[in-house]
């Protein structure tokens, strides 16, 4: 066998080897770089969506942070735990959501959500499961104030075919669009960071949820 050939072998196995070690390393759940404490975010959506195409509740998150100059940075979110991920990372110029591989790691009493974020918009999505009794459903979300923010919008949206449906804090206003989605929309103006700002939902409803299409996207609700 040549001196070539063997070579060929020898960086064969190393890339083997590596690409195995990675794999391994990739499925630890290992602390992420320390999140930026110094950000502030200029406005942040919360969607709130129970039993919309799932029967747990669908949370989507849609922010700026103001600053320009800090990116890319770490960024950290409170989680509810037991969540599945859906994704979480950047949204493009073009308005696309791109992945960015993170981790969930528990810190004191709550779990934190934390990515690399190369520009200040971004996006969080997952689903939980916080429901207690049924028919008559009703949880409590705290809202993520991770950073202070000049404004945090909350739209809550009411399934479809429940009644009775309560939200505290009472919305500042209601809408509803063409797929007969009514949403309870609040707004939080000035936030301080990790200010209390639980999101309590109450409702009736009988019978499994009702799947639809997304409706987030295209700025509806």
């Amino acid at each position: 066998m040549t001196m070539r050939r063997i070579g060929v072998w020898i960086l064969l196995f190393l890339g083997l080897f590596f690409r195995e070690i990675y794999a391994q390393t990739a499925t630890l759940r290992v602390e992420p770089l320390e999140a930026s404490s110094d950000l502030h975010i200029a406005s942040m959506r919360v969607a709130i969506w129970p039993e919309y195409d799932d029967p747990r509740v669908l949370i989507i998150l849609r922010g700026t942070f103001s600053s320009t100059s800090a990116f890319p940075t770490m960024v950290r979110f409170s989680v509810p735990d037991g969540l599945e991920m859906i994704g979480a990372g950047m949204v493009s110029e073009q308005g696309e959501l791109l992945l960015h591989p993170h981790k969930i790691v528990r810190r004191q009493d709550k779990s934190l959500l934390s990515f690399l974020l190369p520009r200040p918009q971004f996006f969080v999505e997952y689903y939980y499961s916080p429901f207690s009794g049924a028919p008559d459903r009703q949880f409590t979300f705290a809202l993520p104030t991770d950073y202070s923010a000049d404004e945090i919008e909350v739209h809550v949206q009411q399934p479809l075919r429940s009644t009775d449906f309560r939200t505290d804090p009472h919305p500042n206003e209601t809408r509803t669009d063409s797929q007969g989605f009514t949403y309870h929309i609040s707004r939080f103006p000035q936030v301080a960071a990790e200010q209390s700002i639980p999101i309590q939902v109450a409702y009736h409803k009988e019978g499994l949820w009702a799947h639809s299409s997304s409706v987030f996207a295209t700025g509806n609700g």
